[in-house]
């Protein structure tokens, strides 16, 4: 899980297409945890490295977790990826997931991005989170 991991299902331009919306690019950059959501059933279609520390899982676990799971920021992904139209301003949200034992809120930027005529995708970023091992510091890292 060192790479951001792409699924086979869209074309590839088309998730840069919607990494590179303006709301999106600079998490992405900047290593926030980014999630890209293809299809009227749902599927994760691209995940950061940080997304994927921070859910632990690939592509498919993900979907599972945020697209089929019960907790209540999945089942609010869902419905945020079905109703927000194409275009709209980009939409914070509060979501509620476990992480662990520990429940936490987290504050997500999502919007639908049309990437080719006829065709979206949703695509979120968590805000102000870094996955567990971009947080854990080094050893050498320590001050003298």
């Amino acid at each position: 899980m060192n790479e951001a991991e792409f699924s086979p299902e869209v074309a590839r331009e088309h998730v840069e297409a919607a990494l590179a919306d303006p709301a999106l690019a600079s998490l992405r950059l900047a290593g926030a945890p980014v999630l890209v959501i293809s299809g009227a059933p749902g599927r994760v279609v691209y995940a950061s490295a940080a997304a994927q520390s921070l859910f632990v899982g690939d592509l498919p676990a993900l979907a599972r977790r945020l697209l089929l799971g019960a907790e209540p920021g999945a089942r609010r992904i869902v419905a945020l990826s079905r109703s927000l139209l194409p275009g709209a301003a980009p939409r914070l949200e509060r979501l509620r997931f476990f992480f662990g034992p520990v429940a936490d809120t987290v504050t997500v930027l999502c919007r639908r991005v049309t990437v080719a005529p006829g065709e979206t995708l949703f695509a979120l970023a968590v805000l102000g989170v870094r996955a567990p091992q971009a947080t854990t510091r080094r050893s050498d890292d320590a001050p003298p």
